[in-house]
């Protein structure tokens, strides 16, 4: 499969899940050597990110990709760069973010998330 079709299919699932605040759903995208820093808070596998990620203090946001950028990475694994914005529930101001993921293959057409890493931009 193309990196870019990947990169597409990953992030628009990523982000539906994600933004529909059904996050406890992503599990599956997660294994016990997966990483999460999240501005900054350092979380290991499935179960502390998907702990993190559902108690969050916002719950449906509405996200929109702007750039979706990718590398190949070492034995197979795909890189990607999403640089963003997130509309919270009841809000009007967009807020600006940066988000990278490390895809491991898993098989032909299935990947998991072995690093990812997230920002709101400030300023």
């Amino acid at each position: 499969m193309d990196p870019a079709q990947i990169t597409q299919q990953f992030t628009n699932h990523y982000y539906q899940v994600f933004g529909s605040g059904q996050r406890q759903n992503m599990r599956g995208l997660y294994q016990a050597e997966s990483s999460l820093s999240f501005e900054g808070e350092m979380f290991q596998g499935p179960d502390a990110i998907i702990g993190k990620l559902t108690t969050l203090a916002f719950n449906q946001v509405q996200v929109e990709p702007i750039t979706r950028d990718w590398l190949p990475g070492p034995g197979g694994c795909l890189v990607i760069m999403v640089n963003g914005s997130i509309t919270l529930q009841g809000e009007a101001n967009k807020l600006k973010f940066s988000q990278s993921f490390t895809l491991v293959a898993a098989g032909p057409g299935n990947f998991w998330v072995k690093n990812d890493i997230f920002r709101i931009n400030v300023g």
